[in-house]
């Protein structure tokens, strides 16, 4: 439950977004979701986790990974790290870290255990998430990897950035190199499953189960028609707590 600080930030956050909210249809016209102006401070006042919480979710955490987890020996011996002991390690400071802090300890955490069974969905305003008007995926020409823009969000008009643009850079770092350090904040089970994930929500970041980006805004490097771009594009605030999570038919919200 949150406490008063909490429920005012929480309070702020959405007049914010709804502030700035515009309404996201299906291709039948109906409204699926909304996209507003994302605040990366508000976001961060708005993730609040009381004193009480933050030891019930060690604790819980604890239990989930001692009693019922039949992997923590295998994973402890293949990755080199054990979260048992990182969460007796954690304990003692949880009073003291930053909400922020505190989700992003507990993020890197499960990331760490590299598993997706264990998944850890925390407190993220309204269901949020973090996004950028264009997906990026990868593709080989012959046995060089290639990240090309396939889709712009619908309803944005990007000064260069088109689909089908070659990604060179992201932030000024080469974006296979990039891609390798952001998969350190996804939960894969091994080395391919996390670069998997590092680029299914490279430009998607749900909240609730991962931790914010690191960055406010993001200056793309790509190539167009043999011609090199540089582009800024700032992060959005997507909501889509409205839309059903698994429909009668068809794929769900995030794909699957």
């Amino acid at each position: 439950m949150l406490d008063s600080v909490g429920a005012k930030a929480m309070e702020q956050f959405v007049a914010d977004a709804q502030a700035t909210a515009k309404t996201v249809t299906s291709p039948a016209g109906k409204p699926i979701a909304r996209r507003f102006d994302f605040n990366y401070a508000s976001a961060v006042s708005a993730t609040v986790y009381s004193q009480f919480d933050r030891h019930q979710i060690v604790s819980m955490l604890r239990l989930g990974l001692t009693s019922f987890y039949v992997h923590l020996e295998r994973k402890k011996a293949i990755y080199g790290f054990d979260p048992v002991r990182a969460l007796d390690l954690l304990e003692p400071s949880i009073d003291t870290l930053t909400d922020s802090e505190f989700h992003q300890s507990i993020v890197d955490l499960i990331a760490r255990t590299r598993d997706r069974h264990l998944i850890f969905y925390g407190r993220a305003p309204i269901g949020m998430s973090a996004v950028l008007p264009f997906i990026i995926e990868r593709c080989w020409q012959g046995q060089d990897a290639q990240y090309v823009v396939t889709k712009i969000a619908s309803g944005f008009a990007p000064k260069k950035l088109q689909a089908g643009a070659l990604v060179t850079h992201w932030n000024g770092i080469p974006i296979e190199r990039f891609l390798m350090l952001n998969a350190n904040v996804f939960d894969g089970g091994n080395q391919a499953a996390s670069l998997a994930r590092s680029i299914a929500f490279l430009t998607h970041r749900p909240l609730a189960e991962f931790a914010a980006p690191m960055e406010e805004w993001v200056d793309l490097w790509f190539t167009l028609g043999g011609s090199a771009y540089e582009e800024r594009f700032v992060w959005q605030g997507f909501d889509a707590s409205g839309t059903p999570v698994t429909p009668s038919l068809g794929r769900n919200r995030t794909g699957y």
